[in-house]
């Protein structure tokens, strides 16, 4: 075989013909012989340039010793009627939950994903916030039972993350934040990346090199009060509300033992055993990907997916829904429309809701460096609010109403009166000094005590 005329091209085919045969020793030297700096004139070859890298890492890593692992896999993929289950799994969805129309879409595409999860370089979190009785637990059950591997915990352990495998569905998921459970955010904040790897040292079994998990693995999240944030950057979150659906909340939960599915879950297993979890069964999507954005040349495969999902949608947001994007795709056209459109939703919501927390920490740190702990009046605080902060006067949004308002709602007053035509209330500081301190670094709050015991002496 002369190798000065071989193309990217022409090397794949015949490294996938040594891998037909076995030959993937023979296949591995044929790449590391072969010169590509001068064959690269254009994207699409050093877009299989690079997955000839990867065949090379595969073989040296003893994971590829087949075409099977490159083309068959692929076609596994393509053979998974994703369209199917997904429209099954809705379906069931529909069946025991009273949910918003989108959420059916995130929870269906989201529960397909699980069996498919190690073909991404992340995978999002799950997470609902439902107030009692709003189906919460009912939800995750179901997850548990058409998810791979699905088990649903009522608490959050470390050695539960460390030794569970499959989709690990956490019901009553509250004081993650709390003093001591450091290390436990730390496993989540992680264990949405694939690669994320913990090392454990057993002083019992005494080994001094420690033991190596992988804590990669797709969540679902319920609770009632809230998540931190650095958490909840990894979630896609939906909020559940209570149903007054009948034929809904009187149905019975005996998922475990119902035959649909059992089925969807054996189906899918079936499906997806072979798919080997260190290759990217769905192309060079993510290259590809980036090939968009810098404007250059793109596989035609992936065009219309990705004018589809555009260029407004960035960052970690990205990150959360690319995952659920390219399941989509794989489904149809329709589908990956919608769940961008979703997101988009999601996301303009997120902004909002981050706006206002913003704005209700604002009035914390506020409230806690008020001196005056006689009656005041709104009117009169949020003129002092906006000189505090610089708000100007075309700021419209910072009004008594809506200062008022805020402050009912973070509970911040303590006594209320009426004089006249004016409202009077208390201010309820010492709530606000230790509610600051949530989102405050400590040694500027100091600071800031520092100052205001300055002010007062002078």
């Amino acid at each position: 075989m002369n190798k000065n005329k071989l193309t990217p091209k022409g090397v794949l085919k015949a490294v996938n013909k040594l891998l037909e045969i076995g030959n993937a020793n023979e296949a591995r030297d044929l790449i590391n012989k072969c010169p590509f700096d001068e064959k690269i004139t254009n994207d699409k070859d050093a877009s299989i340039v690079a997955e000839l890298w990867k065949v090379r890492d595969l073989i040296n890593a003893g994971v590829l010793k087949k075409a099977s692992s490159i083309k068959e896999q692929k076609k596994l993929i393509g053979k998974l009627d994703l369209s199917r289950y997904f429209k099954k799994i809705k379906a069931i969805l529909k069946e025991y939950m009273d949910m918003k129309e989108r959420t059916y879409t995130i929870a269906s595409l989201w529960i397909l994903g699980t069996y498919l999860h190690k073909q991404f370089s992340s995978y999002p979190y799950l997470y609902f916030n439902a107030m009692k009785g709003s189906g919460k637990t009912r939800m995750l059950k179901i997850i548990a039972n058409l998810s791979k591997n699905g088990k649903l915990q009522g608490a959050i352990t470390k050695a539960g993350i460390f030794r569970s495998k499959g989709t690990y569905c956490i019901d009553e998921f509250e004081g993650v934040g709390r003093k001591g459970n450091e290390d436990l955010r730390e496993l989540l904040n992680g264990a949405y990346k694939r690669g994320s790897i913990i090392t454990r040292y057993d002083d019992v079994k005494k080994k001094p090199e420690g033991e190596e998990f992988n804590i990669y693995r797709p969540i679902a999240l319920a609770n009632i009060w809230g998540m931190e944030n650095v958490l909840a950057d990894r979630c896609i979150s939906e909020t559940l509300e209570k149903s007054s659906n009948k034929r809904i909340t009187r149905k019975i939960e005996n998922f475990e033992n119902n035959n649909e599915f059992q089925t969807i879950r054996k189906e899918m297993l079936n499906s997806t055993e072979n798919i080997d979890d260190n290759l990217n069964c769905f192309g060079n999507v993510f290259e590809e990907w980036n090939n968009f954005v810098d404007k250059k040349e793109v596989d035609k495969k992936f065009k219309e997916m990705f004018s589809i999902i555009g260029e407004e949608i960035e960052g970690r947001n990205l990150e959360l829904f690319l995952p659920l994007f390219i399941i989509a795709d794989k489904i149809s056209q329709s589908v990956l429309k919608e769940i961008v459109e979703i997101s988009k939703q999601i996301i303009k919501e997120r902004k909002e809701a981050d706006r206002e927390e913003n704005r209700d920490i604002q009035i914390y740190e506020f409230v806690s460096q008020y001196q005056n702990k006689d009656f005041v009046a709104p009117s009169d605080l949020v003129k002092e609010f906006k000189e505090y902060f610089e708000i100007g006067d075309n700021e419209t949004w910072a009004n008594a109403t809506w200062f008022g308002r805020g402050l009912r709602r973070l509970n911040l007053v303590v006594d209320k009166r009426k004089l006249t035509r004016k409202r009077l209330v208390k201010l309820n500081i010492e709530k606000a000094k230790e509610k600051i301190k949530i989102f405050r670094d400590p040694e500027e709050l100091d600071f800031k005590e520092e100052l205001q015991e300055v002010f007062k002496d002078g």
